[in-house]
């Protein structure tokens, strides 16, 4: 049966409705809002906990174990709706019996605060109560609670002695802490070997900061098998989105310190790195726009990294801000705000910038080689000698380089230790480059948007044409059958004719002829038509014809 073009309407239609929804829907991807925590679902009966009617049956019969696992599922909402009143006195009624897991569940919950008031000192005491029970997770906690002087007097000594506990039993966080006491001189006698052993036990269980923090030591090592662990390390680091690993390794590859200078790798560091809003990588991915080094030079990206970096707190990136705003370069020129960028690097440490504001002229002969000094403010692991595009790299780094937020750390829980804020300047974007990037998306768009309605008009035409070509093949395989039939049927007419046309060629007889000794004959003649069964025919003779063929034969 062939089909129409209104056979094929209901799929252009949708095919139209689902590029319209993608064009609409495509742009806002991303703006939607957060599914608020407070408003959890209910668990369905398929997700409830089977072994809950089992715990509470054991909690009630007094199994601090069955206590604990019950006040676990209640507080968390494993499986049955969250009670955190009842989860609270079956936790307590399980670490009264001495139960250490719920000791420590108990110090997280009074030290984090929520379903009971924040209480310090109450959180130390059960991290105690667990920590004597040989309970990594609290003896971590317990350490920090004695490094930050939270619920208790601040110790490093005792902070180190429980962290070392922990680090025995291989908790990756406490080893991570120790590594970087030993690192500082922390609590402990400072020991760069001991530092290495005990971040190199953490990095091989997967911890992200003491893989950054290895590799940052290495690198200081000389020789080349140094350098090629300290990059594996940082590699590994950076394959788990960590952002200092990311700035730090782009870094080496920009510069080819300890690795091959591989501008398109250091590109991609950074870029991920600066993605993550990493004050550092945001400022070396400027120097790259700048220098031209990987990509494009470019003064307006580079002043856009700049500023970015700037407004997230960088002293050499709002130095390198305020360069470019005395000089115009990649940006109007506006000496009072590059004047107030210079102020707050100042502000912050930067020896340039104060040098240049204590000269009066916020603009050097040549922007691009001016040294960046290291400052308490910036990471001096991470510091960059501007000039000639080096790191400059401290002997004895401190651990405020990179601080651990056990809550993000792989493995055991933990408790947050507060970062130093930084004040925030607010965004001062140009206008131009704003304008500018909505032209480029409006050409984007207008590019795309042509290449989508050829796409779309070709795939149509090619289903329509696939379509009517089966609706051809089948008409041509029914012709075919057809004809096939009309054959067979003449062939057997043809048989019948000639079969008709031999029996009408065979001989038949007519009439008798006389034979002088037999007597009459019957005579063989040709006949047109058909003579019926083949059968001599002969005239029956009368009876004076037998006489007289009697009398010839006696005569004879």
């Amino acid at each position: 049966m062939t089909r129409s073009t209104f056979d094929y309407l209901p799929r252009l239609l949708l095919i139209v409705l689902l590029a319209t929804t993608a064009f609409v829907t495509v742009p806002t991807m991303g703006q939607q809002q957060p599914p608020d925590p407070s408003e959890k679902a209910a668990p369905s009966a398929a997700s409830v906990n089977p072994a809950l009617a089992e715990w509470r049956r054991l909690a009630e019969s007094g199994d601090p174990e069955a206590s604990h696992m019950l006040g676990h599922a209640l507080l968390t909402g494993d499986g049955v709706s969250a009670n955190p009143e009842e989860a609270l006195r079956w936790l307590q009624l399980a670490a009264e019996k001495g139960n250490g897991m719920a000791q420590l569940t108990l110090g997280l919950i009074f030290d984090a605060g929520g379903p009971v008031p924040s209480d310090k000192a109450k959180a130390v005491a059960y991290y105690k109560k667990a920590a004597d029970q040989n309970i990594k997770e609290a003896q971590y906690n317990l350490g920090m609670s004695f490094a930050t002087g939270d619920g208790v007097p601040k110790n490093l000594e005792e902070a180190a002695s429980w962290y070392l506990k922990a680090a025995e039993n291989w908790d990756p966080s406490a080893q991570l802490q120790l590594g970087l006491a030993f690192l500082g001189g922390k609590g402990v006698k400072a020991s760069r070997e001991e530092a290495i052993k005990w971040l190199r036990r953490s990095a091989y269980q997967a911890n992200a900061d003491a893989q950054f923090q290895l590799g940052v030591l290495v690198h200081q090592e000389a020789g080349a098998t140094a350098s090629e662990e300290a990059v594996k390390w940082l590699e590994r680091a950076a394959d788990s989105s960590h952002s200092d690993a990311m700035a730090f390794l782009g870094g080496l590859y920009a510069r080819g310190d300890g690795a091959p200078k591989r501008p398109d790798k250091a590109l991609e560091h950074l870029s991920n790195a600066a993605k993550l809003g990493h004050p550092r990588a945001e400022y070396e991915l400027g120097l790259c726009f700048l220098n031209g080094e990987g990509v494009a030079q470019n003064d307006a990206q580079a002043f856009y990294w700049f500023q970015l970096s700037a407004i997230h707190g960088d002293p050499d990136a709002q130095f390198r801000t305020g360069l470019m705003l005395a000089k115009g370069r990649g940006t109007p020129a506006n000496k009072d705000l590059s004047a107030r960028w210079l102020r707050i690097a100042a502000s912050q440490g930067n020896a340039s910038a104060l040098a240049q504001l204590q000269q009066g002229s916020p603009t050097p002969a040549n922007a691009s080689q001016v040294v960046i000094a290291p400052s308490e403010s910036m990471p001096a692991m991470v510091a960059v000698n501007v000039s000639t595009n080096l790191p400059i790299i401290a002997a004895n780094p401190t651990p405020s380089m990179a601080r651990l937020d056990p809550a993000s750390s792989a493995g055991s829980p933990g408790k947050s230790e507060a970062r130093p804020s930084t004040a925030v300047v607010p965004a001062m974007v140009p206008q131009s480059q704003t304008t500018d990037s909505n032209f480029r998306n409006l050409v984007i768009f207008a590019a795309f948007a042509p290449a989508f309605i050829l796409a779309l008009m070709v795939y149509i035409l090619w289903t329509v044409a696939k379509e009517r070509l089966k609706s051809l093949e089948s008409e041509v395989k029914e012709t075919k059958n057809q004809l096939q039939k009309a054959n067979e049927n003449l062939e057997a007419v043809l048989r019948l004719v000639e079969s008709k046309m031999t029996l009408a060629k065979s001989p038949v007889l007519k009439a008798p002829l006389h034979d002088p000794i037999l007597g009459p004959k019957a005579q063989i003649v040709e006949h047109t038509e058909d003579p019926g069964p083949f059968k001599a025919q002969r005239t029956p003779r009368s009876p004076q014809d037998r006489r007289s063929g009697q009398e010839r034969r006696k005569a004879n």
